[in-house]
């Protein structure tokens, strides 16, 4: 057995009982008894991605929406006619539990070719607001993002940047913003 062999096996017992990597750790395992999320956190960026759009393209066909593929990369996806941005977050982990109704929207852009943005914010099973799905008109959003209360701020490179990439911290309050519409409007 090398030095480092030896080193990796004494990482591995410190940090197998080490209190702070359990809670670097525990998101994870917060969703471990959700059947259909118990795995998301461990997927790649790209692969929450297609998690998201699949979940959310799944409940608008049900619900009797036509949904196609996109024409283009400005969006994910042509539902009913509208080309669609889909934007999917489990509920964050604050203090070592999960937060219902906290959640983040990331890499939302002014310039691409979207008409309609789609929220979809998953709460822990139990929770009377299981599903969070909102939608927003393009025009509604950037007349909001464009006000200096805007709950989308920068993200990467900052403003100073300039690029085109925004996030948002959503919250029952953010969900409460007037540009959001319910998805039965749709």
């Amino acid at each position: 057995m090398t030095n480092i062999d030896k080193l990796f096996e004494q990482q591995y017992r410190e940090l197998s009982e080490s209190e702070e990597w359990h809670d670097l750790a525990l998101p994870n395992q917060l969703w471990k008894s959700d059947p259909l999320f118990s795995n998301y956190h461990a997927c790649s960026t790209k692969q929450k991605g297609k998690i998201g759009e699949f979940f959310v393209g799944h409940f608008m066909k049900l619900a009797g929406h036509k949904v196609e593929r996109p024409h283009n990369p400005g969006h994910d996806r042509i539902i009913s006619g509208y080309k669609t941005e889909i934007k999917f977050s489990l509920a964050t982990t604050k203090n070592k539990q999960i937060a219902p109704s906290h959640f983040m929207i990331n890499h939302v852009s002014k310039g691409k070719d979207w008409e309609r943005l789609i929220f979809c914010g998953i709460n822990p099973i139990g929770d009377p607001n299981r599903v969070v799905l909102l939608y927003a008109e393009k025009k509604d959003l950037l007349a909001h993002m464009n006000t200096i209360t805007s709950v989308f701020k920068h993200q990467q490179a900052g403003k100073k940047g300039q690029n085109d990439d925004y996030i948002c911290c959503v919250t029952p309050a953010v969900l409460a913003e007037s540009f959001w519409k319910e998805i039965s409007q749709w």
